[in-house]
């Protein structure tokens, strides 16, 4: 296939139509030419690649901003981060994000510095989305894996109550109820699109990545899904969706158990 206008539109212009900056003559010419739209779709797949590998790729962990925010790095380390949150608004952001949740958050009988690293520390390891939710700091790629502090008298929360559906891409129980070709870079494309690309790619490729592992991992420590159960989630035109059997309560069982 070759341009049907020569000569082929430059990927400067490519890029600048990628950024919603068309002109006339670049729209006119991508509305006619297969050749020049599919370079264009290239170009957008790798921008979409970089930006999911590389986001916030050079930022300081969210304990780093947060010790930076309760001034208890180290002085040369407060330096650096300081430099760099004065330069990003990613991390500008978050530490703004981290003052206002601090300020709304009173702890009975304590105040100062020790009761911001409480809250911090708190902040970090999870919040209760689902009793066991994984901390925000493992969707930027950090930490070494899930903590959990449980302050009621059993283990799990409102995960107890829940479905414990797990949604993923590419699972073995996908292949045996006949889903044989799902893949997580398939569900990456579904789920910027269908949020119209106004979530975090770099977030969402990690969660897409990791899901089926996480995933298999669990059957392997013995929640058990059935390949009839599989379901379309949402407005998904693919089975994504694996309950398990006992719900979520048979999820926190045999996590409590490891």
């Amino acid at each position: 296939m070759n341009c049907i206008f020569p000569p082929e539109l430059e990927d400067k212009k490519l890029l600048a139509y990628l950024d919603g900056e068309i002109d006339q003559e670049t729209k006119f010419h991508l509305e006619r030419c297969q050749y020049c739209l599919e370079k264009a779709k290239d170009l957008a797949r790798v921008h979409n690649l970089l930006t999911a590998r590389l986001y916030r790729v050079t930022c300081p962990s969210s304990l780093e901003l947060g010790e930076y925010y309760l001034r208890i790095l180290p002085a040369s380390q407060m330096l650096v981060v300081a430099q760099h949150v004065r330069e990003c608004p990613h991390c500008t952001r978050e530490v703004n994000e981290l003052q206002n949740y601090l300020n709304e958050v009173t702890l009975a009988g304590e105040s100062g510095v020790l009761a911001g690293i409480r809250v911090l520390v708190a902040r970090l390891v999870g919040r209760d989305a689902e009793g066991m939710s994984a901390a925000p700091t493992a969707l930027r790629g950090e930490g070494n894996g899930p903590l959990t502090f449980e302050a009621d008298g059993i283990v799990g929360g409102s995960s107890r109550l829940s479905g414990g559906h797990f949604y993923a891409a590419g699972t073995s129980i996908q292949k045996e109820s006949g889903v044989a070709d799902d893949t997580p870079d398939a569900m990456y494309s579904y789920f910027l699109t269908v949020n119209q690309w106004l979530v975090n790619p770099g977030v969402v490729r990690r969660y897409c990545d990791y899901a089926t592992p996480t995933f298999e991992w669990l059957r392997d420590l013995g929640v058990v899904y059935r390949p009839e159960r599989v379901y379309i989630s949402g407005i998904d035109t693919v089975r994504r969706g694996h309950p398990p059997e006992g719900e979520g309560l048979a999820v926190v069982k045999v996590l409590d158990a490891e």
